[in-house]
């Protein structure tokens, strides 16, 4: 787990650290962000942020594959799973996103089969 979070106070800070930089931070209740004018009342600020944390961790995850930490750390070359309990079947996008294709595809066909996870 990381980002905004007790369990990552390191993580925490830098990533409002970031998002306050680029302006995407905001403070108070959901209510006082500006809508985008649709029918369903999506909040912009909210989206932006977290399609920008979304890619932070996709980011993250393909830097870690890069410069080889996870075979380093753990002796071997491993998947990363990234997902949100909010947004239930974005994983599949994400981890995707986020690995070489041959450490995924085990998952995927799990994640596809027509019985599902």
């Amino acid at each position: 787990m990381l980002g905004n979070i007790p369990q990552d106070l390191t993580g925490a800070e830098l990533y409002v650290d970031e998002i306050k930089r680029l302006g995407l931070w905001y403070e108070g209740e959901d209510e006082d962000l500006p809508l985008i004018g649709d029918d369903d009342g999506i909040d912009a600020q909210r989206d932006l942020l977290n399609l920008h944390f979304a890619d932070a961790c996709i980011d993250l995850a393909r830097r870690l594959h890069a410069d080889g930490r996870i075979e380093k750390l753990f002796g071997r070359r491993l998947p990363v799973v990234v997902f949100d309990l909010d947004c239930p079947g974005w994983e599949i996008e994400a981890t995707e996103a986020a690995n070489p294709p041959e450490l995924i595809a085990d998952f995927l066909t799990w994640q596809r089969a027509p019985e599902g996870p």
